[in-house]
């Protein structure tokens, strides 16, 4: 099985359990405000239910970050050895803002098209990475990263 099949646009998942509170209760916690049932008609009392924690969510969380990690590394490795190591000169400008910024800002597009992700979650924390690795690369690029940085 793909790690990204299940594509997380509905929650079919069963309550573990249920409990109904009065609505008049509600409003008065939570604020003002009708409470309807499923017919669309006012509700007397309001449901809630537990549930319980998709497996299958926690599984390709971790596999997306993977994937992640895995990009951030290789465009770290490209960015030690053509911006760090040559800072100031007009190669590590060109690598910097000619391919490694275009690239990580065309990463989360390319990844949700390739992935197929709809999951609006999956879809955010792909967009963390062209933020960070921007920030690193400008970083590189102008000699602000700290001192222990450039000696790994």
């Amino acid at each position: 099985m793909f790690p990204f099949d299940e594509k997380f646009e509905s929650d079919h998942r069963q309550p573990l359990f249920t409990f109904s509170i009065p609505s008049a209760l509600v409003q008065a916690l939570v604020g003002t405000g009708t409470y309807y049932d499923i017919d669309g008609q006012s509700a007397d009392n309001v449901e809630f239910g537990f549930l319980a924690p998709s497996l299958s969510f926690w599984i390709q969380m971790p596999a997306l970050m993977g994937v992640q990690v895995v990009v951030c590394s290789t465009i770290a490795a490209i960015m030690h050895k053509f911006i760090v190591k040559k800072r100031g000169s007009t190669t590590a400008y060109l690598v910097g803002y000619a391919f490694v910024v275009p690239c990580v800002c065309w990463f989360p597009f390319y990844a949700i098209e390739l992935l197929d992700i709809r999951n609006k979650c999956f879809r955010m924390n792909l967009c963390f990475t062209p933020l960070l690795v921007i920030f690193r690369c400008l970083a590189a690029m102008h000699g602000t990263s700290p001192p222990v940085v450039e000696t790994t």
